[in-house]
């Protein structure tokens, strides 16, 4: 029983029956089957993969006093009897400076959102939104929306301890255990059909999709993006764009990484691309055709080692990993940096300084055309590529504010592939291909 409201005369009491069976007792709920998921499938978590008791926030017992490291006992000026407020407050009793705890602190204090620009999940913007049990879309999204910490962790269930089957994507992280989530379902190509509520996540990806999928209303701001070093009003075109033969980009990350596309990034199934050289990687990255990432694989804090690491908040646009600003615009005489998140899968030699043809399926013979595009032609990832999934082969989705696309085609289907030779229908870099400029492998 959950945030039950018991009236009599003038009281009125939040009874939190469920997370008190959790401190005192720390036994834990049945777990929420894991729904089935389109080929590929994933594994379930095994049985044994639960948090550890030498973690601080799991080692309760009914005479142990931790709770009053969170709580007080009778009063508070804060929901659930929080011991400070507002709630962030009490986390960063231990996750501060000379904390206990993992200092966390600096990447919600350092950088600044605004109302186009997003640098962190701002847990300060708003107080007291977040409800134990909240379980529908409208609680994440309209006025509701809002993020706290507890909306990606559970006080009681979060752990740092190392378990089997935890470790590795998409599974999830341990100090993520026992935090809600919702698993989406399709029927094919595009948006999903539905959502199932977890109240135990067993994916990263499931967190996250409580707040950027259709699950709950999404924002309607026009994003700014990167041009090298200089934000660009609406730099994330694919979003927004009102040119007609632009294939828009959905807010719904549900519908992005939807597995029945002809391409996405590895988040909730293995990619499609099985033929990718296996020189394409980044040295140490360990990267593979069969990898899975997690969505804090690209989103974190480059500077983890001192604002602790997930998607906390990050000194580059978009919460992004990179050491480096991401270019959605070629700078005249700018080659993009090695350290751009891109580059932390991908290796860099072999998409922009001239690395061996043989390393990318983007070439003519010898000549690598991913090199040549970048550095010759002045294109960018972006130029050619979505970030997280599209309906065609390769994550191909052209920028058309830099790209025209040949009449009776679009941003998506402009490229073509027969099997053995690939075929541009667009005009760039100051080059009219014509009926089609076609390479082969």
């Amino acid at each position: 029983m959950r945030g039950t409201q018991v009236n009599g005369g003038t009281d009125n009491i939040t009874i939190y029956l469920d997370e008190a069976r959790l401190i005192v007792s720390d036994t834990l709920p049945t777990p929420t089957p894991f729904p089935p998921q389109p080929t590929p499938t994933l594994p379930a978590r095994a049985a044994t993969a639960i948090p550890g008791a030498s973690d601080p926030h799991v080692d309760y017992t009914a005479t142990s006093d931790d709770c009053a490291g969170c709580h007080r006992s009778h009063t508070s000026t804060g929901i659930v009897l929080r011991s400070t407020w507002p709630e962030e407050q009490v986390c960063f009793t231990c996750h501060t400076s000379g904390g206990t705890g993992t200092n966390i602190q600096p990447a919600f204090t350092l950088y600044t959102n605004t109302a186009t620009r997003f640098f962190k999940h701002d847990i300060a913007a708003t107080n007291g939104i977040h409800r134990v049990g909240q379980n529908s879309g409208a609680l994440f999204g309209g006025v509701n929306r809002h993020i706290e910490c507890e909306d990606c962790h559970e006080p009681h269930e979060s752990t740092r301890d190392a378990v089997a089957n935890t470790t590795f994507p998409p599974m999830i992280q341990p100090e993520m255990f026992y935090t809600s989530g919702v698993n989406p379902t399709w029927t094919g190509p595009g948006a999903p059909s539905g959502f199932v509520w977890m109240d135990q996540a067993l994916r990263e990806f499931q967190v996250c999709f409580k707040c950027h999928s259709t699950f709950t209303t999404l924002p309607t701001y026009q994003p700014d993006g990167w041009n090298g070093a200089a934000y660009v009003v609406n730099g994330l075109r694919k979003l927004t764009s009102a040119n007609a033969s632009q294939v828009l980009d959905s807010r719904d990350f549900a519908q992005e990484f939807n597995p029945n596309h002809a391409s996405f990034h590895p988040v909730i199934a293995q990619g499609r691309n099985q033929s990718i050289p296996t020189g394409s990687w980044a040295i140490g990255s360990g990267m593979s055709q069969a990898s899975l990432i997690y969505c804090s694989s690209c989103h974190n804090n480059p500077n983890s080692g001192t604002q602790g690491s997930g998607p906390h908040g990050s000194p580059r646009l978009h919460v992004l990993k990179g050491s480096a600003n991401y270019s959605t615009v070629f700078v005249d005489g700018q080659q993009p940096s090695s350290l751009e998140v891109c580059f932390q899968c991908h290796d860099y030699a072999t998409y922009a300084n001239n690395g061996p043809a043989a390393n990318t399926n983007f070439r003519a013979g010898n000549q690598n055309l991913h090199d040549t595009h970048i550095r010759s032609f002045g294109g960018t990832c972006y130029t050619c590529h979505d970030t997280h999934g599209s309906e065609q082969l390769h994550l191909i989705n052209f920028d058309t504010a830099t790209v025209t696309i040949n009449a009776g085609y679009a941003s998506q289907s402009a490229w073509v592939w027969n099997g053995t030779t690939g075929t541009c229908y667009i005009a760039c870099h100051g080059q009219t291909h014509g009926t089609g400029k076609s390479y082969t492998p």
